[in-house]
């Protein structure tokens, strides 16, 4: 990857927890964001805009001046093709409704450089429809693991138009545990609380650092088959030490992590965890500066 992209997506990926986190209602929300598929998303934008709206994307995606339509095109052409023994697929859709303006030349470019299509639809007078569309296309993109993805009445007669991003990954991990070692024990939520949960044990060698001092925390790597994909972990030294962890994380501190983890025999404890998560993320981009793309003055017509 690109080294400016990382860094890019990178603080990306902070300033949008960072968001995510102040608007959340409780200190054990759980938040699970694919700032991968969001920076995908609005890069597509680009493709309309000239002016003030990309402009202002490209300054939240802190790439200004850094990088080009070409430079997306290669970087997420890379991702999907990167680990051959996961699942990786990326589909990208424009739903445009028939008085919002599609110019050629954008047209050419969204398909040139991030394969993507822009569908015709008259949100007007049949926005069902043309919901019940977009929701049957995200749930064939994902091999029908994300369904009704927009609720009845988020698209409306005044909708101009819907950009979807869909990413469906699948990979086993390399070391997988034996349900026999799967057995209930207690996980603690905070120091007063705790519940009992499936823990999975395994015994094997990970990618870890002990020693992430800036964070009060440990860090550890668990691989997925093929190794070019994983799942890092932080946990803090103290059972309540999340706040003081996400108050103190910077890109610079995630890269530093993911560089200095050394291979050792480790005894994982791991409980088993399904996350459900959906959000509006209009509000949340809004925040932290996409504001031109929510107006009536964007101009995403080429």
């Amino acid at each position: 990857m690109p080294a400016d992209l990382t860094t890019a997506i990178s603080t990306f990926t902070i300033d949008l927890y960072r968001q995510l986190l102040s608007e959340s209602c409780g200190e054990t929300d759980d938040i699970v964001i694919s700032p991968f598929s969001i920076t995908a998303a609005l890069s597509i934008t680009l493709a309309g805009d000239k002016g003030n709206t990309a402009a202002e994307i490209a300054k939240v995606l802190h790439t200004s001046g850094v990088l080009n339509h070409g430079q997306f095109s290669e970087f997420f052409a890379r991702v999907s093709t990167y680990a051959p023994d996961v699942m990786l697929d990326i589909a990208n859709c424009m739903y445009a409704g028939k008085t919002f303006v599609v110019l050629e030349d954008c047209l050419a470019t969204l398909k040139k450089y991030s394969n993507s299509t822009v569908v015709p639809v008259n949100f007007k007078t049949e926005a069902e429809a043309a919901r019940l569309a977009i929701d049957a296309w995200v749930e064939e993109t994902t091999t029908s693991k994300i369904k009704d993805l927009l609720t009845n009445g988020v698209v409306d007669s005044d909708t101009a138009l819907v950009l979807v991003n869909a990413i469906y990954f699948k990979g086993l991990w390399k070391d997988q545990v034996n349900s026999k070692a799967i057995s209930l024990q207690e996980f603690h939520t905070s120091k007063e609380s705790s519940k009992e949960v499936d823990m999975m044990y395994k015994q094997s060698r990970f990618g870890i650092n002990t020693e992430c001092t800036d964070l009060n925390a440990n860090a550890i790597e668990i691989p997925c088959r093929s190794g070019e994909t994983s799942m890092v972990i932080l946990l803090p030294y103290d059972i309540d030490g999340l706040a003081e962890l996400e108050a103190a994380f910077t890109p610079s501190k995630l890269l530093d992590i993911l560089n200095s983890l050394h291979s050792r025999m480790v005894a994982l404890s791991l409980p088993r965890f399904k996350i459900d998560y959906s959000v509006n993320l209009k509000q949340t981009l809004f925040a932290v500066g996409v504001k031109h793309l929510f107006s009536n003055n964007a101009g995403l017509s080429g």
